[in-house]
Formats: C-alpha cells, sequence, structure tokens
C-alpha cells in the first residue's frame, strides 16, 4: 500500500499557492511586454525569429505556471493527506511550465548557433584573410571579439537553463518515498528561479535592449554614480 503523505508538507496550503499564482501572473505580463518592445521598439530587428520563439516560450511557461497554480488553489479536494502518486501526479502538473521553458532555451541554442555562422565567422574570416591589417579589418575584429562574448554569455544561459530544467525531472525519476517533501520544495525554488532568471538575462543580452537599457542609464548618470563602475 502507498505511504500516505501530508498535503502541508508539500505546499499546497493557500497562502503559498496564492503567492504562486502571483508569480505566474506577473512573469506572464513580464513577457507580454517583452514581446510587445520586441516587435514595436527594436527598431534594428536583430533576430526576431528566434527572439519571437524565445519569448513565445515564457508567455506558454508563465500561463502553465499561472494555470497550474490556479487549478491547484480552486480545484483541490478536501482532503488532508494524499498518497505519493497523488503528489507526483500534483507535480507534473508543472508540464507546461517545464516545456515552454524547454523551448525558450532551445531558442537561445539556436541565437547562439545563428550568431555565430552568421555574425562571428564573417569577421573572422575577413580579418584574417586581409593581409595588411588595415584599420576596416581591425574594426571588424573588435566588433567579432564583442560579438564572440555576447554569443558565449547567450549559450551560457541556455546550459544554465537545461541544467536548471533537467535537475528536478531527473530527481523527479530517481525519487524514493522519504525525499518526495524537500524534491517538491526544490522544484518549487527552480521553478521560480527559471521563471524569473531567464526573461532578466534575456534582456541584457539582446543587443536592443542592452542599448535601450543604456540611453536610459545614461540619461540619469547624474543621478547615479555607478555609471562608471558598470562600464557605461
Amino acid at each position: 500500500m502507498d505511504e500516505i503523505l501530508p498535503k502541508n508538507g508539500l505546499l499546497l496550503n493557500n497562502a503559498t499557492l496564492i503567492i504562486l499564482l502571483i508569480n505566474g501572473i506577473l512573469a506572464l505580463i513580464i513577457n507580454v511586454l517583452l514581446a510587445y518592445l520586441t516587435f514595436q521598439k527594436c527598431t534594428p530587428k536583430v533576430n526576431n525569429y528566434f527572439n519571437a520563439g524565445f519569448i513565445s516560450g515564457n508567455v506558454v511557461a508563465s500561463a502553465g505556471y499561472m494555470c497550474c497554480s490556479a487549478r491547484r488553489l480552486f480545484f483541490t479536494t478536501g482532503n488532508n493527506d494524499a498518497t505519493r502518486l497523488e503528489c507526483i501526479a500534483e507535480s507534473w502538473n508543472i508540464l507546461p511550465f517545464m516545456s515552454g521553458l524547454f523551448f525558450s532555451c532551445l531558442n537561445l541554442l539556436l541565437i547562439a548557433v545563428e550568431r555565430f555562422y552568421k555574425v562571428l565567422r564573417p569577421y573572422k574570416c575577413n580579418y584574417f584573410n586581409n593581409k595588411k591589417k588595415n584599420k576596416v579589418s581591425g574594426v571588424r575584429a573588435i566588433q567579432a571579439h564583442r560579438e564572440a562574448a555576447v554569443t558565449k554569455r547567450i549559450f551560457v544561459l541556455a546550459v544554465f537553463c537545461f541544467i536548471i530544467q533537467a535537475l528536478p525531472l531527473t530527481v523527479l525519476l530517481v525519487i524514493h518515498k522519504r525525499s518526495f517533501i524537500y524534491f517538491d520544495r526544490i522544484l518549487r525554488f527552480l521553478q521560480n528561479l527559471n521563471l524569473f532568471f531567464t526573461p532578466i538575462v534575456f534582456i541584457f543580452i539582446n543587443p536592443c535592449y542592452y542599448q535601450y537599457l543604456r540611453q536610459i542609464l545614461l540619461k540619469y548618470c547624474n543621478l547615479c554614480s555607478c555609471c562608471d563602475f558598470i562600464g557605461i
């Protein structure tokens, strides 16, 4: 007979579910605003197709996270206890969230590959094929160095997000009865981390948003003494 586990230990109380629901709503609003700014405010439409895939994945993830929290808040049974199988079923309700983030991370990898083949390689080839190494090739080499740094950040972010998503799913497959309560808490933490970490980092690695934020910081540079520290 399956072990009976307390639902309170699995963070299924109403207060926690309300917080999770608010997190999902805020993340959905953030990602919808990102989608609007990408297609309306970014005049040089850099990698817009890949950006659209990344943002749409986050929108799906946020919506799935919000719907999952709402369902658990308003449609859970009145039982105080649940079997381990029921608890696992509850955790698998975050599959829309995980699939959306997986789609987003896949697009991050595509962005890195696309930047390498279309932007980084031509700069390097033009530099090394030019024996004179004139001023133009030197400028291109500097641009290639900057593009390489951005591409590396995108790739590291994608790998980091894949690890965050693969970790809870892997633990779920090898989990034991006594460790399930702790796994559920870790899963909630990783969900919230990935839900907010990915869009924020996306803003700083996207050339359009980086220039936009740089203009804002330059405008209010006199009000903040940290401009020299962050390299503006």
